[in-house]
């Protein structure tokens, strides 16, 4: 359970994004910091993920890492259901899994997931890193096979000697 600071930090993101999402997204979002949409006319599912539930300097984890789990239960409940409608997926993250800010064990989980769901999820989309990648993902169960890609968005900023830059993805 968030704590008061938490929830007011959730409350304040969602409203900056709330004319963009469906209330359904946005009251997600306000609650627990995730949330999916489907894309307007379209079978494109979006799915956004509550990256401080894996971040390495959220030190609220050292206690209690209850909230990744219920947001992994929450992402497989969420593409089982895209299966099933015949929806592609779009997977938002600030942090890339492969990033050393990532917790091992929500690194796991999520390969584990992608091997799972595949065929469906056709983008994740991340950030953080300050550094203009697209990473291979391996198998969850043959480390040799590349099964999905991350694509890592360059800095804004010019933090880390970076030249500020950005990514246009036309769909």
């Amino acid at each position: 359970e968030y704590g008061k600071d938490e929830k007011d930090l959730l409350a304040g993101m969602a409203d900056l994004y709330k004319e963009y999402l469906d209330d359904a997204a946005y009251e997600e979002f306000r609650l627990h910091g995730y949330y999916t949409m489907k894309h307007p006319n379209s079978n494109l599912r979006i799915v956004a993920l509550n990256c401080m539930e894996c971040d390495t300097w959220n030190f609220n984890l050292i206690s209690d890492q209850s909230g990744s789990k219920v947001m992994f239960k929450w992402l497989i409940d969420v593409l089982r259901q895209a299966e099933k409608d015949g929806e592609y997926v779009y997977i938002l993250d600030h942090i890339p899994m492969n990033a050393n800010f990532y917790l091992t064990e929500c690194a796991v989980r999520l390969r584990a997931v992608i091997d799972r769901f595949n065929y469906i999820i056709r983008g994740h989309f991340t950030g953080h890193t300050h550094v203009d990648d697209i990473v291979g993902v391996h198998s969850y169960f043959n480390a040799s096979e590349i099964i999905h890609i991350n694509y890592v968005a360059p800095p804004l900023t010019t933090y880390s000697n970076h030249l500020p830059s950005f990514r246009v993805y036309q769909i």
